[in-house]
């Protein structure tokens, strides 16, 4: 492979890649945002099944004082 831009796979995991960093991006926001607004943790964990894992959204939305969100 000299080109690996001449590859179309390539480009279409790189771009696929690229909007799935975004996506995540996007879903960790509205995670913390959901959360600000009251929705608990573990509801939000339990919405991302089989997205995320539990354990990845409960520390997400760690509290600022370092407690899992889940644990209130």
């Amino acid at each position: 492979m000299t080109d690996p831009e001449a590859v179309p796979e390539l480009i279409r995991v790189r771009t696929a890649v690229t909007s799935f960093r975004d996506a995540k991006s996007e879903l960790l926001t509205s995670l913390r945002v959901a959360k600000l607004a009251g929705v608990s943790a573990n509801q939000l964990a339990r919405e991302c099944d089989g997205v995320m894992s539990r354990p990845t959204v409960l520390d997400v939305l760690k509290s600022e004082d370092g407690e899992a969100a889940g644990d209130e």
